[in-house]
């Protein structure tokens, strides 16, 4: 197989648009010793990115910034940890967690999907026995339903979960009148 090489303009592009951070999100970056710092300017920030984990308690948002850090794993090739947890933002921000229940299941839900997205990687490398492709495909089958759980997990919780009443005793007294099917809201189309 052969491996596409990307100009280094494209690669310059997809550095770029990796470190970029919505204006709203604290920005993380690390100094000249490698440490991680990060830059709420404003009050705003720091109430803006508690919400973003679904919290109020900022022992909580430390919490949740340190185990995030431990899934996306140390520095590699341009993207510094920084630039990765500029990367995760955003994706925490589509789950849109609304209290801290919701912001710990958001930051599994991340870490499920960048695992997944690791497997699927290592299932397409070239030099991999048929063994190995297939544990990594196997692997990622599993984190995929294990993402689709979380998914339904979140909408049952918000309420969102499909619901269905069966019926298994019904007494008709006499006089009364049952019907025995699935009944349905519609429009009458004998409506005159």
């Amino acid at each position: 197989m052969k491996k596409t090489q990307n100009s280094p303009a494209k690669e310059k592009k997809e550095l770029q648009a990796a470190k970029e951070v919505p204006a709203h999100l604290p920005k993380f970056s690390t100094d000249e010793n490698g440490t991680l710092q990060v830059n709420m300017e404003s009050e705003e920030q720091r109430i803006n990115f508690l919400n973003l984990l679904g919290t109020t308690e900022s022992k909580t948002a430390i919490q949740s910034l340190t185990q995030i850090i431990s899934f996306i794993g140390k520095e590699n090739g341009c993207l510094t940890v920084a630039d990765k947890i500029n990367a995760v933002l955003p994706m925490i921000k589509a789950i849109n967690p609304q209290d801290d229940l919701e912001g710990m299941l958001a930051l599994q839900m991340v870490g499920v999907h960048h695992m997944t997205m690791e497997m699927i990687r290592r299932g397409m490398l070239s030099d991999q026995t048929v063994d190995g492709v297939t544990s990594n495909v196997n692997r990622t089958t599993k984190l995929a339903r294990t993402f689709i759980a979380q998914l339904d997990a979140l909408n049952k919780h918000r309420g969102k979960g499909q619901q269905k009443m069966t019926v298994e005793h019904v007494h008709v007294n006499k006089g009364g009148q049952a019907v025995i099917g699935s009944v349905e809201k519609g429009k009458d189309e004998n409506k005159r």
